[in-house]
């Protein structure tokens, strides 16, 4: 059968059953996104404000602290709002033509500027002057800021795994930067 007599049986297919589109429609976050975590978005950004809070009690590197939280902050927003276009895209169009690689590739990228923010805020908080208290109280909120980006990551390697039903007759993707795990 040659290509676009498959693209036409496609396209009836996906016109005669409507509410079965619909149907998956519905459901498809859940088909796109890995199980939801115990993790909010409202938590990480507790998570940020307790940060945020706890500058006047971090000694010497209060300000690199800060600046960094405010790059984690900037750079969480641009991830929600391409998590957002991932999780809204047209079922139709990720059955067809599978997920959304471009916003894919901008949210490994975006988690892993986070993921390194993290890092940097981790070993400022081992350098700084605090007692062991606020390092002890600030440990749950930056696990929660890293959580987040695993599951970040994993959002974008499931929308890079998403090859749709034209992947069935295309050949293979490039190896993505995508597969990182």
């Amino acid at each position: 059968m040659k290509r676009p007599t498959v693209l036409i049986l496609i396209l009836m297919l996906v016109m005669l059953l409507p509410g079965q589109a619909l149907a998956a429609e519905s459901n498809h976050s859940d088909t796109t996104t890995p199980p939801p975590s115990a993790i909010t978005r409202d938590d990480v950004w507790g998570a940020i404000r307790q940060v945020f809070a706890a500058k006047d009690r971090m000694g010497g590197v209060s300000y690199q602290v800060t600046c960094a939280t405010q790059e984690f902050s900037d750079c969480y927003n641009l991830s929600l709002a391409t998590e957002d276009r991932i999780n809204s895209r047209n079922i139709v169009v990720k059955l067809i033509l599978g997920g959304d690689r471009d916003a894919a590739e901008t949210l490994v990228n975006l988690t892993s500027q986070n993921m390194k923010r993290v890092q940097q805020i981790q070993g400022l908080l081992g350098q700084c002057g605090c007692t062991h208290e606020v390092r002890t109280e600030l440990q749950p909120p930056i696990r929660t800021m890293a959580d987040e980006q695993v599951r970040l990551l994993a959002v974008a390697n499931a929308e890079e795994k998403n090859t749709g039903i034209m992947g069935l007759f295309s050949p293979p993707r490039p190896n993505s930067s995508l597969n990182r795990s």
